[in-house]
This record gives C-alpha cells, structure tokens and sequence, in this order.
C-alpha cells in the first residue's frame, strides 16, 4: 500500500516531536546532546526523505497500478482510452524519474553536508537515502505480491468474468427497469388524462342538467300558479251563481 500525503504530515510531526522529547530529556539528565546544528540537521534530513520516499512513489505505484487495470480491462475486451493509457504511463515514467533524482541528489547533498564539516548525520543520512532507493520499490513489490496473491483466491471463487458478466446483467436490469417505469408513469398520465376528460365531460352534463331542472321547475311552478289562479275563478263563479240561485229561491 502507498503512503498517503496525510500519513507524512503524522509521520513528520511524531518524528518531531519525539526528537524534542529525547533532546528534552538528555538536558534533564544532564547527558550531553551534542550540537544542536546535528539535531536540526537530522530531523531536515528525515523530514526530506519521508517527503521523497512518500510522494514521487505514491505517483509511480498508483500510475502503474492503473496501468496494470487498464490492461486486465483490455483483455476482458472492455473500451479503454488509449490517449489517457498513454499519459498515465507517461506520469508512471516521469514519477520513477523525479524518485530516482530526488534519492541521488539528496544521496549528494546531506554528503557535501558531511564532507564540508558542518555536520557528520550527512554520512548516515546520505546512505539512508540511497538505501531508501532500494526499500520503497522493494516493500512495494512486497505489497504487490501479496495483493496479487489475495486477487488470485478471490478470483478462484469469483472469477473477473463472472464479476464483469454479473455486472452487465446488473445494467441490463437496470435499463429495463427504466424502460418498465417510464412505461409505467406513461400509462398512468394516459389514464390520469382520460379521467380528467371524463370528469370535465361529467360537469358539463351535471351543468346542462342543472339548467335543465331549473327550467322544468321554473315551468312548473308557472303552470302551478295558472291552474291555482283559474281554479280561484272557478270558485269565485260558483259562488256568485250560488248567490242568484238563493236570490231566485228569496224572490
């Protein structure tokens, strides 16, 4: 696994401030410390080469292992851009490039420290630099080794091509998913709209009928009022015939 750029920032504070605490310690009990140009060297010194081992290599072993996907990809017959492919393996090379500058002139310059006799943690620090060169690859190759071998028995039991065509009926489904809701939600609004046309047909009867009763009812009670009226007439003949009638019978 590569070391993350937030892994250094830990790594460069505990450096620190463990190198404080022994420096504080060695004053408390009074056991000489030696130059403090040493110390402020040694701790640069770290303080660089976490920076060299840590970020040029996390570049060239994500690069490579980007690569190395692209490739499994491209034999599975899955589309890879091939410019892209081409500018990752550019970065892959231009990374290894800037790490092995890197290692060999701070190799140079904590020496030249060492050899113009401002500080002698130039020797160690300069080999520890070269030595450097060879580890990070070295644990890195490591760390490949066992990750292929963890994707190999997980291979054995699911196989990429089984993931890849798992994967694809996956789409598959999903698309026709889609397709049965959007048909679904297509016949729903049909059917909303027919309802809604319904609805408005039902309210203008409802309407028609309405103006319709009223009319009848209007109608109606006219006819009432007249067959009331004529029926009062009719009465009020009756009696004045009654009354001649009586008059004749007095006479």
């Amino acid at each position: 696994m590569t070391l993350s750029f937030g892994r250094y920032l830990r790594a460069v504070a505990f450096v620190t401030l463990l190198g404080l605490a022994v420096l504080a310690a060695l004053h408390l009990l009074g056991i000489p410390r030696g130059d403090l140009l040493d110390w402020g060297v040694g701790l640069v010194s770290v303080w660089w080469l976490l920076l060299v081992t840590t970020v040029p290599w996390n570049v060239r072993f994500d690069a490579q292992a980007a690569i190395r996907d692209a490739e499994e990809s491209q034999s599975l017959g899955i589309a890879v851009d091939a410019s892209r492919l081409s500018d990752v393996r550019r970065l892959s090379r231009l990374s290894l490039a800037v790490a092995l500058v890197l290692h060999v002139s701070s190799a140079a310059a904590l020496y030249a420290v060492a050899a113009a006799g401002w500080s002698a943690v130039g020797y160690p620090a300069s080999a520890v630099a070269v030595a450097l060169t060879f580890v990070r690859p070295g644990a890195r190759a490591y760390a490949y080794l066992a990750e292929r071998l963890y994707t190999f028995r997980k291979e054995v039991h699911h196989p990429r091509e089984d993931v890849v065509e798992l994967r694809q009926r996956l789409v598959s489904l999903e698309s026709m998913l889609d397709l049965t809701e959007e048909s679904w939600a297509s016949t729903l609004v049909d059917r909303l709209r027919d309802v809604t046309v319904k609805h408005n047909r039902l309210s203008e009867r409802v309407g028609v009928l309405s103006t319709t009763n009223a009319d009848e009812h209007s109608r109606l009670e006219k006819e009432y009022r007249s067959a009331l009226a004529t029926v009062t007439e009719d009465r009020q003949f009756v009696e004045h015939l009654r009354e001649i009638v009586r008059f004749v019978r007095r006479a």
